[in-house]
C-alpha cells in the first residue's frame, strides 16, 4: 500500500530543507511504526526543488507558488505518477488544491485531510471550503470537540468521517530545572512559559490579560514567550506597554529551535495556552 503524506503549504520561512525537516521532525514520529507492507512518501513545498531523505524515507520537495489558489502542476504530474491507494492532506487550508487532487486522483484513493487547530474562512474562503473540502473521504482531529466549528459552517457534513488522531508529538524527556535554568540565565521564582504562534489562533492577547489578572491578584512571577511567526507581535508590545505588572514580568523571547526547546520545557513550572 502506497501513502503519501502531502503538505501543500510553503515553507519559505527556513533557509534550507534540513532546517524544515528538523523544525517539523514530531510530526513524524508514525514513521517508525509502519509495516513493511507500507510504502510512505512525503511531499513538502518550499522555495525550489529537491529529494531528501528522512528515517529512508523519500521527501520529494517541490517549488510552488504561495498563492491559496496556486496550481502546483509538478506536485499534480507526481500524484498521477505515483497512484497513491492514501493520500494524507495535511491542513484544512486548501480547498481549491484538494478539488484538483480528486480529479486527478482514482476514486480508489482514500483522502484524508489532517486539522492543525486551524478555523474555518471568512468569506469567501468559506465558499471554497464549502464546496470542496467535502471531497475528502476522512478528516483527523486531535479532539473531536475541534470538529464543531466545521460542521457548524456547513463545511463537514457527515460526522462519522471525523476521526481522532493526534497530529504529531516530541521526543522530549524530564529534565533538570535548576541545570536549564542556569543555562537559560532564569532567575529563581515562578515560571511560566507560552509557546506557539503570535497569531489568533493561539491567542497570546487573551494569555497577556489572563496573566496580567494573576499579577495584579499577588501572584509573584515571569512569563517567556516563545514564537515562531509575529503576525500579532505589535498587538503584544502594545499591550505589554500598557501595563507596568507586564513590562517587568513578560520577556518575548522570539524564535527557538525544535531542537532546543527542551531547557525551556524544564525550566518552566507552568505552561500556558490560549
Amino acid at each position: 500500500m502506497k501513502i503519501i503524506d502531502l503538505t501543500f503549504f510553503v515553507n519559505k520561512e527556513y533557509l534550507t530543507p534540513q532546517d524544515m525537516l528538523e523544525a517539523q521532525q514530531s510530526s513524524y514520529g508514525y514513521i517508525p511504526w509502519l509495516d513493511k507492507k507500507k510504502e510512505l512518501i512525503l511531499v513538502k513545498h518550499w522555495n525550489r526543488s529537491s529529494v531528501k531523505l528522512l528515517k529512508n524515507i523519500p521527501i520529494y520537495i517541490f517549488k510552488a507558488g504561495s498563492n491559496r489558489f496556486s496550481i502546483p502542476w509538478d506536485t499534480l504530474i507526481f500524484l498521477i505518477k505515483q497512484q497513491p491507494e492514501i493520500l494524507i492532506i495535511q491542513g484544512f487550508g486548501f480547498p481549491w488544491q484538494l478539488r484538483l487532487v480528486r480529479t486527478i486522483l482514482p476514486k480508489k484513493c482514500k483522502i484524508l485531510l489532517q486539522h492543525h487547530g486551524e478555523l474555518p474562512s471568512g468569506m469567501p474562503g468559506l465558499f471554497w471550503q464549502r464546496s470542496f473540502l467535502r471531497l475528502a473521504d476522512g478528516y483527523l482531529f486531535t479532539s473531536l470537540g475541534n470538529t464543531t466549528a466545521w460542521i457548524e459552517q456547513r463545511i463537514i457534513r457527515d460526522i462519522s468521517k471525523c476521526h481522532r488522531l493526534l497530529e504529531g508529538s516530541v521526543y522530549l524527556t524530564p529534565g533538570d530545572k535548576e541545570k536549564s535554568r542556569k543555562k537559560l540565565g532564569i532567575p529563581e521564582g515562578i515560571v511560566f512559559l507560552w509557546v506557539g504562534r503570535l497569531n489568533e489562533n493561539k491567542d497570546p492577547v487573551t494569555v497577556l490579560k489572563g496573566f496580567n489578572g494573576l499579577l495584579q491578584s499577588g501572584t509573584v512571577a515571569v512569563l517567556y514567550m516563545i514564537y515562531q511567526t509575529e503576525e500579532l507581535l505589535s498587538e503584544v508590545q502594545l499591550l505589554i506597554s500598557q501595563h507596568a505588572l507586564l513590562q517587568s514580568t513578560v520577556i518575548l523571547v522570539g524564535k527557538i529551535q525544535h531542537a532546543n526547546m527542551a531547557d525551556w520545557y524544564h525550566a518552566a513550572d507552568i505552561y500556558l495556552s490560549g
